[in-house]
């Protein structure tokens, strides 16, 4: 639910636009957050009729019929498609992908909903713009929320996206990642070596900060491998949106498109690859096995004796070292891959690169990918000392600083969990919230709508 605010008067905010009422008994029950709500104003924006909303305007629906007929990979891919569309285009694709089970034979009309309410919510844009809205506070940055955030952009309307407890400032032509580093923070942190290991070793034990990561560390670490030498490629939840920042100059489109061109390249490689089913995929709602087994029998004529999908028994950190090849999206097990020295192949940029531009690979072609998939010379992935330094301090920055998970006693939830997991999580930040206030306050002084960054937690 995004929440918007407007009529900025010397600094000080007292006018708020929303989406929808609050009806969170976290505020409703707090004296401090209620107390915030009766002495400013609110606006409730009214929903007109959809259908009215979008289709009374030629402009829309041409817009609708342009995103049907370029609603296809390549298209999606396109990097000389004008910004504001290819945001459009990511954000119907997302919303597409968790609405309908495959890609193999496209649904007009649910493509055609989709539309219609994505420019609905690209409207608001233009309407917010009329009510003189200045700042505009967003839950997410994809699936139907990326219509909003292409049109906030156009509006010059300045945007602060919510992910992982953190809150990211958004830049008019470029998406900034929550887990982006500045390198003042990265700087201070590099002299903290015993801080940042004391981490890592906690990590290692599945008592970081990152609960998902944990989950796939803690009681398997002891666990045998029994593929014998291997490459490993992390699944990421298919259904889930890889567009939290978009990439223009990757290889493949999605998660669907990226497994199915890596098992047409392996289908005459000898070597065994391990594929490592996503330690939350089932919380989201996703039968992970189900997708990749289907993907596996539409590239072979029958089940491959060397390609191997493994479940949560098995720790992703044992996995890594034990592996030959490090192969991902992109997310939490590349940074996991350098930590323990290994240099990842990633599709998707990772904002570590501002540090170094050789601590991973990132094809430019599938031709370079089908390369470095094949590629036996081992030493090629290794990393050097300072290139793991990197990578600890940066995931260390990532998960005690950029993210208020931990701080806030957030209990991480998904899609799929049953409401008393979602309802925990709540009371779990309500019972920190008094002690918390002041950092929170705080960190609402440091939001600097003059620069660009999302390192606003300090």
């Amino acid at each position: 639910m995004p929440i918007i605010q407007s009529n900025e008067k010397k600094k000080n905010i007292n006018t708020f636009v929303l989406e929808e009422k609050i009806t969170s008994n976290i505020i409703l029950k707090n004296k401090n957050l209620k107390s915030f709500f009766i002495e400013n104003k609110f606006i409730y924006l009214t929903k007109p009729t959809l259908i009215l909303a979008v289709l009374n305007s030629l402009n829309y629906i041409i817009r609708i019929f342009y995103f049907l007929l370029k609603f296809r990979k390549k298209y999606i891919l396109d990097k000389n498609m004008n910004w504001t569309n290819n945001q459009i285009l990511h954000g119907a694709w997302d919303q597409y992908n968790i609405e309908s089970k495959s890609f193999k034979k496209k649904n007009f009309v649910k493509l055609i909903k989709i539309l219609i309410y994505g420019f609905y919510k690209y409207d608001l844009g233009k309407r917010l713009k009329k009510k003189m809205v200045k700042h505009a506070f967003l839950s997410h940055s994809v699936y139907y929320e990326r219509f909003l955030l292409a049109s906030l952009r156009e509006q010059n309307i300045n945007i602060f996206c919510q992910a992982a407890a953190n809150i990211t400032m958004q830049k008019k032509n470029m998406d900034i990642s929550w887990s982006d580093v500045s390198k003042k923070n990265f700087k201070y942190i590099y002299r903290k070596k015993s801080l940042v290991e004391k981490y890592w070793n906690k990590r290692v034990k599945g008592k970081g900060n990152y609960e998902t990561a944990n989950l796939s560390t803690r009681n398997s670490f002891s666990k045998k491998i029994y593929f014998g030498d291997y490459n490993l490629i992390f699944l990421h939840i298919f259904r889930d949106s890889p567009f939290n920042v978009i990439d223009r100059f990757r290889v493949f489109s999605d998660y669907y498109d990226w497994i199915d061109n890596t098992l047409e390249i392996i289908k005459y490689s000898k070597d065994h690859w391990v594929f490592k089913v996503h330690p939350a995929a089932s919380r989201w709602g996703e039968n992970q096995e189900s997708i990749f087994h289907n993907l596996v029998y539409k590239n072979y004529k029958k089940y491959p004796k060397n390609v191997f999908l493994v479940k949560n028994d098995l720790s992703n950190l044992k996995l890594i070292q034990n592996a030959k090849k490090i192969i991902t999206f992109g997310g939490t097990s590349h940074l996991e891959s350098i930590c323990l020295g290994k240099k990842p192949i990633i599709i998707s940029e990772s904002p570590i690169k501002k540090f170094s531009k050789s601590i991973y690979f990132k094809p430019k072609s599938k031709s370079e990918y089908k390369k470095l998939l094949l590629n036996e010379n081992l030493k090629f992935f290794k990393l050097r000392k300072f290139e793991i330094n990197i990578g600890k301090v940066f995931l260390y920055i990532r998960e005690n600083i950029n993210s208020m998970t931990k701080r806030l006693n957030l209990v991480e939830n998904y899609r799929n969990d049953k409401n008393f997991v979602k309802n925990k999580s709540i009371k779990s930040v309500e019972l920190k919230l008094k002690k918390n206030l002041p950092f929170l306050i705080n960190q609402g002084k440091l939001l600097d709508i003059t620069k660009s960054t999302n390192n606003i937690f300090k």
